[in-house]
Order: C-alpha cells, then structure tokens, then sequence
C-alpha cells in the first residue's frame, strides 16, 4: 500500500513540475539567418586575388513576442513599434575560398578554407522592418554593421574593411527603404567593402579612399543561399525536458513497485 501511495504522490509531483514549466515562456522569439553567397569578382581587390572570395556567416535576430504576427505581415520599427523592439543579438561573417587558391610562394587553400572571421558589432545594426509569413520571419531591413578591417585581404599598400547589413526588396517594403534600387528584388545579406590605398611622395606617405572599389555584394552576380528558422525557445524546451523527467521519474517508480515481492502472512 505504501509503494502505491509514493508512486501516486511522485506521478503528482511530475505532473505539477510540467505544469509549472508550461507557465514559463520565453519573453521574446529567437531567429536564425545562415547564408553562404558566392561571390568572386566584387572582392578581387589586388592582383593576388585571382580567384574566387566567397564569403558564408550567421546572425541572431531577436524579437518580442508580441511584435511576431499570428498571419503574414511587414512589422515597421521607425523608429520604435508599439508592440516592443527587435534587435540583431550577433552576426559574423568567413570569407573563404570558393576554389583551390595557390599563390606563388605562399600557402595553399583549398576549396571552402576559411581565410578569415569578422565578428560585427551587433548593437550597430538597428533593425527597420520584419517580414513575416504566418508567424516565421523570411526577411529583414537593417543598417550596415561597424566596418571592420580585413587582415585577408590586405597588405602593406592596401587596406580593406567590410560591412554587413540585411535588405529584403519586395512589395511595401521596398517602396518604404528607397535605397540600392540597382538590388532588384534581392533579398538577404549584403556585405559592403571600402579599399583604402597608400600613396606615398617625396613628402611622404598617406592613406587616400579607393572610391572605385568601394562596392556591395549584391551588385554582381552571385549564387544564394539564405534560410532564417526560429530558434527553439528556452520555455518550450523546459516543458520537454520537464515533461521528459517526470515520465521517467514515474516509469522508475511504477518498476521498483512491481518488483517488491507481495508480503507472505502465515495463517
């Protein structure tokens, strides 16, 4: 009788504990952007880079539960929303060979070798609009990121930084950002580069804009993949995993009861 009240009292506890994680939610919805745009000619910027430059990364995007639409829908933040904020949690970028790359006298690269990280300030991003279908986010307007200096792609006589920002061209969203319109109905990342050279005279040397080379990524012909999937959220993982424990803790219970051997009373 004993075991029967302790496994009862155990499946209650369980039950309660998952109960309890349902009455938990996470204050805000996770996002996550992964693309990998092939890209050659718009980073060729001296002659060493006489192959293909691609570059591959990822972002974080959070955003307040009540700014996420139950149907499909554009969400403005200019500047503020109602319903609460959204924000770019961290975004980085690898730039990285697209083909085999040997220059002479220097190291090789294979196929898909990440030459380079840049980690962007995500607080420099400031996100303008969402862009929802049903309750999934498929694309997003922000500003560029801080420009961070490339070791890669420069040397002694050339220096070179990269930005990143996130553009979705399509109907009433386009119409609201009227900015890189030669991008068509491009939609996803864009990495930025600005060249700067030293010029050097008798009197002498100093670091002058490349203004030709200053370029976006989306202009040139490109191959893309860009996907953005919700990020499960830490209350619903709670209920699983609560949920998870309470079934074994029971299972545990109810085993342990069937194998106590039934009392033997003498007569």
């Amino acid at each position: 009788m004993r075991e029967y009240v302790e496994c009862a009292l155990r499946t209650a506890v369980a039950v309660v504990a998952a109960v309890l994680c349902s009455f938990s939610p996470a204050q805000a919805a996770s996002f996550r952007g992964k693309f990998d745009p092939q890209y050659g000619f718009p980073f060729e910027l001296d002659s060493r880079f006489n192959f293909d430059l691609g570059w591959r990364g990822e972002a974080l995007f959070e955003v307040d539960d009540d700014c996420v639409p139950t149907s499909s829908g554009v969400v403005f933040f200019l500047p503020s929303n109602d319903c609460g904020t959204a924000a770019v949690q961290s975004a980085y970028v690898e730039l990285y060979a697209v083909n085999d790359y040997a220059p002479p006298g220097g190291a090789s690269y294979p196929a898909g070798t990440t030459l380079e990280k840049l980690s962007f300030d995500a607080s420099s991003m400031k996100i303008g609009a969402l862009r929802f279908e049903g309750s999934e986010l498929e694309g997003l307007f922000t500003s560029t990121s801080n420009f961070l200096p490339s070791t890669f792609t420069s040397n002694a006589n050339v220096r070179s930084f990269f930005s990143l920002a996130f553009v979705d061209f399509v109907p009433d969203v386009s119409e609201i950002f009227e900015v890189w319109p030669v991008l068509g109905n491009y939609s996803g990342p864009l990495l930025i580069s600005k060249r700067w050279m030293q010029k050097c005279t008798r009197f002498g040397c100093y670091w002058v804009p490349d203004i030709n080379l200053n370029n976006v990524s989306g202009e040139g012909p490109y191959e893309l993949t860009f996907s953005i999937n919700r990020v499960p959220e830490p209350g619903g993982l709670a209920l699983v995993t609560g949920a998870l424990l309470a079934a074994g803790w029971v299972a545990r219970s109810r085993r342990r009861m069937r194998l106590v051997p039934p009392a033997i009373t003498g007569r």
